[in-house]
């Protein structure tokens, strides 16, 4: 299997990463073709040098490269371990920084008040111009927790 997956990374000398050369999908994760299906590089090289991966479990880098399969630079986790390896390295976007975030701070802190002061969902959605489950999560306290109601310290 070796002779298949080497040809297909490059030694970085400065990070020890071993970086992909071939194919990559989401995330620039690389892809291998490896006991009869199409799998992230890394995987495929954690089964390679260390053996089966067990069910549920993930492979993670201690390099935040997703190009590597240095075997050296991955460990087993869940997805509970990988939230908790990005927040220690500050990786988690939150507010405005997210990706696909519609609202700045400043409105979802007026979006906050203007629900502290007992108008209802669907009267602060309106007037903001966005959907009323979005104002319905902050008031659920499920989206923007870390932001202050406008006029209070957050």
């Amino acid at each position: 299997m070796t002779d298949r997956f080497t040809p297909k990374y490059v030694k970085e000398p400065n990070s020890g990463c071993w970086l992909w050369t071939a194919a990559t999908g989401k995330g620039g994760y690389g892809v291998f073709r490896h006991r009869r299906q199409t799998m992230q590089a890394h995987r495929a090289s954690w089964d390679i040098h260390n053996g089966p991966i067990p069910d549920g479990a993930w492979v993670l880098h201690h390099c935040d490269t997703p190009p590597c399969v240095n075997p050296a630079h991955l460990f087993l986790g869940d997805h509970d371990a990988n939230m908790a390896d990005a927040a220690r390295k500050g990786r988690n976007a939150h507010g405005s920084k997210a990706p696909h975030s519609i609202l700045t701070e400043a409105q979802a802190g007026q979006i906050k008040g203007l629900l502290n002061q007992g108008r209802t969902v669907r009267e602060v959605a309106d007037q903001i111009g966005v959907d009323y489950r979005l104002v319905d999560n902050i008031k659920r306290g499920k989206n923007w927790v870390r932001v202050a109601a406008e006029g209070e310290q957050g």
